[in-house]
């Protein structure tokens, strides 16, 4: 059987066969795909899109950004300082300029990791806020065969029935595909944009992904700015590389994607009218309107006020990934520890080295795909005062662990835990007679005495208590 049988369908699709069911599929060039994804075929309209060497500073327009580096073997062995020196050295973000995209694609091809995303950016680093246009939505549909693969495009192909849009690009990129759906026109990224093309997209991905179209029933659901491995780069099949095909040439609109969608998920003209009228208060007015924040943040540049989050709940997190991580969420899980990293003000190499720590528990969910340092050092990306906002749906989506919301019914939360003991004492006042409990030190002492020879995840996992904890009772 091949290493990438989504790519074996591919392949034999666009042999155009007599008797295949979608027609017109045809293999394309990497430049190719990226001309038709960034708007680059006119040449008249390359300023408005994206910079070029000749274009003036004025043209204050953005780019495509990539970033690549290189796997290391003997990252296991390093200190955190030293593996902080190696990403320096060996990670690179890049600006993708009009008339130097071809031979930045190319530097791109000679890297082990190396992503691209489907927006443009101003600046050199790919921060959501300094986002400035949606040219794509990029869906990941892993676990892929021929079968599933079959269903997904048999569907999208009836043009009676709206069961899936689609893609104009379709990449065989390894075990799994990437589906391009680019835009007729690139969507301005106003700051009231971000979050709703953010819920527009996890609705398209739940259209999309499900037990009929992929064999991992559980979806990854990745933000707009997500990168994807860089078309005609390394997968992490050895000795192959991405390739890209052309599925469909009439690009899509919001308003087409909509008719795929619930009525609930759908954007409306009014909201993108909403979106094209977004003006931000004039920095004058805001110094009259909110001195003490004018001071705050103009004056004296400090970061914006953020809720300053208990430790606990950092350390549950933990629990939580030890208790739910799935194959398909190990880097969405460190990411978001990252976050809770950021948001309950735990130090940045605290958090790296909880992830390593993680790494051997990672590895026991698919030996055969292990999970990297370099897998750590891309989702480390988030330990960023910029997520420490990140709201709690979306960390329950990509990471795919149920994060429960907190019902206080309105309270403050003092008032809310006042009213919970009070019920409390009255409904079982003996409540605290027999409420003992053996010791975590107890407890691994005991499995270890039960299994011997036995690991210190699978302890966690048994006993359900923190990672951490058996570490630092392990005999």
């Amino acid at each position: 059987m091949s290493d990438m049988p989504a790519l074996d369908l591919l392949v034999s699709l666009a042999a155009d066969r007599p008797d295949a069911f979608v027609h017109g599929v045809h293999e394309v060039t990497p430049m190719y795909a990226y001309r038709k994804i960034f708007k680059m075929h006119d040449v008249n309209e390359r300023s408005t899109q994206l910079i070029g060497a000749e274009v003036q500073s004025r043209d204050f327009v953005g780019n495509p950004l990539g970033y690549c580096c290189n796997n290391d073997d003997d990252s296991n062995d390093m200190t955190t300082d030293e593996r902080k020196k190696r990403k320096k050295k060996h990670g690179h973000f890049r600006i993708l300029f009009y008339d130097t995209f071809e031979q930045e694609l190319t530097f791109l091809h000679l890297f082990d990791f190396a992503i691209i995303s489907g927006l443009s950016y101003f600046g050199r680093r790919p921060v959501l806020k300094h986002a400035s246009k949606l040219f794509a939505f990029i869906i990941d549909l892993d676990d892929q065969d021929e079968k599933t693969l079959t269903n997904f495009l048999w569907a999208a192909n009836q043009s009676d029935y709206k069961v899936y849009p689609m893609p104009n690009f379709i990449v065989a990129s390894g075990h799994g595909v990437h589906l391009y759906y680019v835009m007729e026109e690139p969507i301005s990224l106003y700051p009231e944009a971000k979050e709703r093309l953010r819920r527009f997209k996890f609705a398209l991905i739940d259209k999309i992904w499900n037990k009929y179209t992929s064999n991992n029933e559980d979806p990854q659901f990745q933000g707009i700015a997500q990168g994807f491995r860089v078309i005609g780069g390394k997968t992490k099949i050895p000795g192959y590389r991405s390739r890209v095909f052309e599925i469909n040439m009439h690009p899509w609109t919001l308003a087409g994607l909509n008719e795929y969608l619930p009525a609930d998920d759908q954007i409306s003209d009014e909201e993108i009218k909403g979106w094209e009228v977004y003006r931000k208060t004039p920095i004058g007015v805001a110094r009259r309107q909110w001195p003490d924040w004018y001071k705050r943040r103009i004056i004296e540049k400090k970061p914006k006020n953020t809720y300053q989050c208990n430790r606990k709940l950092y350390d549950w997190w933990i629990k939580q990934i030890l208790e739910g991580a799935t194959f398909g969420h190990r880097y969405f899980c460190v990411m978001c520890l990252a976050i809770f990293g950021i948001k309950c003000g735990v130090s940045r190499d605290e958090v790296e080295q909880d992830a390593q720590k993680l790494k051997p528990f990672f590895n026991t969910i698919k030996p055969e795909e292990p999970f990297t340092d370099d897998d750590i050092a891309n989702a480390m990306r988030c330990y960023d005062k910029n997520y420490a906002t990140f709201p709690r749906e979306t960390l329950s989506k990509i990471s795919g662990i149920e994060i429960k919301p907190q019902r206080r019914n309105g309270r403050p939360q003092e008032l809310h835990l006042k009213i919970a003991r009070s019920t409390q004492e009255i409904i079982n006042p003996d409540w605290r007679q027999g409420n003992g409990r053996p010791s975590k030190r107890a407890l691994v002492e005991d499995w270890q005495k039960k299994h011997p020879g036995g690991r210190k995840a699978d302890c966690a996992r048994e006993l359900k208590i923190g990672y951490r904890t058996v570490l630092r009772h392990w005999q």
